[in-house]
């Protein structure tokens, strides 16, 4: 190639690389006029080709995000129009759904949903908690798609059972507050391997279950007596002596005076001691007081841990609710809903012998199932949580760690692999049913290219037109 060639192609490479810069000075631009409602602006911008829609700021925010977040519905109209990506992420993971929702606009979340129907399809049902945020714009869109069937999800309904049960509960906020100081007190000592599991900030009534676990744990390890973990010596001291005194009177404690106050091994050389000091007669006679109050391992589970036992009450109601919502959320995770759901509930409960505050969450639960299940039609079943989604999806993003671009493409028909269990019938019938080249045409127009092949398609332009000036200048 001639000097002039390379001289040319330089100049065009350093040239490409300032207007690039100048255009993502405005692509910014249309990012902070999009989030102050200059619709003009961003205008202009965009159809001058001067900026690019999908450009981020340093959160990764774009234009669409916000202005669907601040509710300027017209520019996010015209975003979308010019190519503004629906499902596009910033740096915490949220699309500008999540966006629309949280800022609480209604009127967005709806467009948003009608854009992405406009792709895919009109959703035969939406599954989302009922919060505020979300729930007038899924109305308004069932308004003009009235077959579109929205289900509470099972997860967030129940998370509110409990919210409506505990918050004001005396016994359960004291239990809490208990935990936390325990989990403080604990620390940097050798009772830590005991400590409560840390409360959770967020989604907190969806997971009071550990703290019920462990507080049912620490009393069963109460009552079975052995300490020698934590502790395994004993000692003969004051404290022993008034225990014996206080249940057998001062006669029975003049017993131990002879017997050195020491501390010992463990409850075999302590047992020694009282067999050589006051007979095996007097030790089946006060063991059952003298044992406990020895126990240094006892004494410092007690100092720690022994205000658990105040709550052993509450904690069976605790429990039985904790397990009526995994029973819900089990049949409705693993079997979906329908109009029999709450009857296959009623079935499970009707053996369990329930406290009265339980008996009314099971109560509160059935009627849950009974309104979500008359909203599906007769002998269908559908999702009852967005969990299996959830899964489905963080499944996919897991296999698709390996591929060089991460963007949703083709590869999402590989979700029915992993979710379906595959037959020699099933794999026979759908390669006579459906063409790979149906497929892939499917796929390119609901899909369209992915990053890769668009990469593949530049590289390949700009290889020609290098071969181009090669043959000119040579």
């Amino acid at each position: 190639m001639g000097c002039a060639a390379w001289i040319r192609i330089g100049c065009k490479a350093q040239v490409t690389c300032v207007s690039r810069d100048r255009a993502r000075g405005d692509s910014i631009v249309v990012v902070r006029a999009a989030e102050r409602g200059r619709k003009k602006v961003v205008v202009d911008l965009l159809l001058s080709k001067k900026a690019e829609v999908h450009e981020k700021d340093r959160n990764g925010k774009t234009a669409l995000m916000y202005a669907v977040e601040k509710g300027h519905t017209p520019i996010a109209r015209f975003l979308l129009g010019v190519g503004a990506k629906v499902n596009e992420r910033d740096n915490n993971n949220q699309t500008a759904l999540m966006y629309a929702a949280g800022g609480g606009q209604n009127e967005a979340v709806t467009f948003l949903i009608e854009k992405v129907a406009k792709k895919v399809g009109t959703p035969k049902q939406i599954v989302a908690d009922y919060g505020s945020d979300i729930k007038k714009g899924v109305h308004l869109y069932q308004k003009k798609q009235p077959t579109v069937i929205y289900t509470y999800d099972v997860t967030h309904k129940m998370a509110g059972l409990l919210k409506k049960e505990l918050q004001k509960d005396e016994k359960w906020l004291s239990f809490l507050k208990q935990c936390g100081k325990a989990c403080t007190g604990l620390k940097q000592t050798n009772l830590y391997f005991l400590a409560p599991p840390r409360q959770r900030t967020k989604a907190r009534y969806s997971n009071v279950a550990p703290q019920i676990q462990w507080a049912q744990k620490m009393i069963a390890y109460q009552q079975q007596g052995d300490y020698s973990q934590i502790d395994p010596t004993y000692t003969l001291d004051q404290q022993t002596i008034e225990a014996v005194q206080d249940e057998f009177g001062h006669a029975t404690a003049l017993l131990f005076t002879a017997m050195p106050s020491k501390t010992y091994a463990n409850r075999d050389a302590f047992t020694r001691s009282l067999v050589a000091y006051i007979g095996v007669t007097q030790i089946e006679r006060i063991q059952a007081v003298v044992y406990p109050a020895a126990d240094r391992g006892r004494r410092r589970f007690n100092e720690k841990l022994g205000w658990v036992t105040e709550y052993q009450e509450e904690l069976a109601l605790y429990a039985q609710m904790v397990d009526l919502i995994d029973l819900v959320q089990t049949q409705v995770k693993q079997d979906g809903l329908n109009q029999a759901s709450h009857q296959r509930f009623e079935e499970h409960t009707a053996a369990i012998s329930l406290l009265p505050r339980a008996q009314s969450l099971a109560e509160q639960i059935s009627g849950y199932l009974r309104f979500e299940g008359q909203q599906i039609p007769d002998q269908q079943t559908l999702l009852g949580t967005s969990d299996a989604i959830e899964s489905v999806i963080g499944k996919y993003k897991y296999l698709s760690v390996e591929s060089p671009m991460r963007d949703v493409g083709k590869m999402i028909l590989t979700i029915p692999v992993f979710t379906t269990k595959l037959t020699c019938e099933l794999v026979k019938t759908a390669m006579e049913s459906v063409q790979a080249l149906d497929v892939d045409k499917w796929a390119d127009n609901l899909l369209g290219k992915s990053t890769l092949s668009g990469m593949v398609h530049f590289r390949t332009r700009s290889s020609l037109q290098i071969m181009y000036i090669q043959k000119i200048y040579t």
